[in-house]
């Protein structure tokens, strides 16, 4: 019977999911776990869907304080 290692933390699924290179042994393990690859094949649509949709980042409004003017002013 092979020997069950124990699924790495998902932070480790998702540096893989995003496109980091894996150490040899998360391969392998991914290889022997089909719950982990279903979750890394997630992880990877939610970053893909991310990445898509995504607009123009622009600058926050500047704060105003109950005067009307800028804070800091």
């Amino acid at each position: 019977m092979p020997r069950m290692i124990a699924c790495p933390k998902e932070a480790d699924l998702l540096a893989l999911a995003a496109g980091d290179d894996p150490p040899a042994r998360l391969l392998a393990h991914l290889d022997s776990c089909p719950r982990c690859r279903v979750l890394t094949r997630r992880l990877r649509a939610e970053i893909l869907c991310l990445r898509s949709c995504r607009g123009p980042v622009s600058s926050p409004p500047t704060a105003v304080n109950p005067r009307g003017t800028p804070n800091g002013g």
